[in-house]
């Protein structure tokens, strides 16, 4: 039938266990495989892309590739907006204030799971499909001293120099 395979002893280092505001549940576990690290590729040109953080675009590959920021804040921006004026008309202590605050981080958490979901999806595409990859680095005090929309400011913060 199938070829029976036998799985290596994984030993278990960290786990750890965290909630949402919303009251999701996630558990990030830290394991070691005993596996040495893959040698070294040789790469060259054309499996090499360099990345720069636009201003106008999300992303700016050397070939000539513009990204666009889908700008979740700016969508939800609207629904953000009524939800935080029925918070503020809650009386502090009360539980509908504190399901308000629940319907809140709701939204807070959609906008960070979007942010979240195309910085992957994106990521993941970029890796695949280059050997190496260069991206530029800017120093942020710089960005902002230049006072700057909060779409950029949000837009450098955000996870973004964690691209691998």
């Amino acid at each position: 039938m199938g070829e029976n395979k036998i799985t290596p002893q994984i030993q278990r280092q960290t786990a750890t266990i965290s909630m949402t505001n919303t009251g999701k549940y996630y558990i990030s576990i830290l394991i070691d495989d005993e596996q040495s690290l893959p040698e070294k590729v040789k790469f060259n040109q054309k499996t090499t892309v360099g990345l720069d953080m636009g201003l106008t675009h999300f992303l700016i590959t050397s070939e000539g590739v513009k990204v666009d920021n889908p700008r979740p804040l700016k969508q939800q921006l609207k629904r953000l907006k009524r939800e935080q004026q029925k918070l503020s008309r809650k009386q502090k202590g009360s539980n509908n204030r504190n399901k308000q605050l629940i319907k809140l981080s709701k939204i807070h958490e959609r906008i960070r799971n979007i942010r979240e979901d195309f910085q992957h999806k994106l990521s993941k595409s970029i890796v695949c499909e280059n050997q190496a990859i260069a991206i530029e680095k800017l120093k942020i005090m710089t960005v902002t001293s230049m006072l700057l929309s909060i779409y950029v400011i949000l837009h450098w913060i955000n996870k973004i120099s964690s691209v691998p």
